[in-house]
């Protein structure tokens, strides 16, 4: 299962290869690994994200903290 994996923009769960981009150079500063729209699960194992601070772009997933994430507002 890509959650036991080392997380990389290539290995995320196939129904989100389609939506995954490289984080932005700020959000990987803040251990980001891939860009996708807010809101989402965790794209390499469907768990809950949460920001990491209240307004922030940048998500760490609930059940492994090496699936970090920015997320992009809906709608650009």
């Amino acid at each position: 299962m890509n959650s036991e994996q080392e997380p990389t923009i290539d290995n995320v769960l196939d129904e989100y290869k389609t939506y995954v981009r490289n984080a932005q150079q700020w959000a990987k500063y803040s251990g980001a690994i891939i860009s996708i729209f807010g809101g989402s699960p965790c794209p390499w194992c469907k768990s809950r994200m949460t920001q990491t601070t209240l307004g922030s772009l940048v998500a760490v997933c609930d059940k492994n903290s090496l699936h970090i994430v920015q997320w992009v507002p809906w709608g650009g």
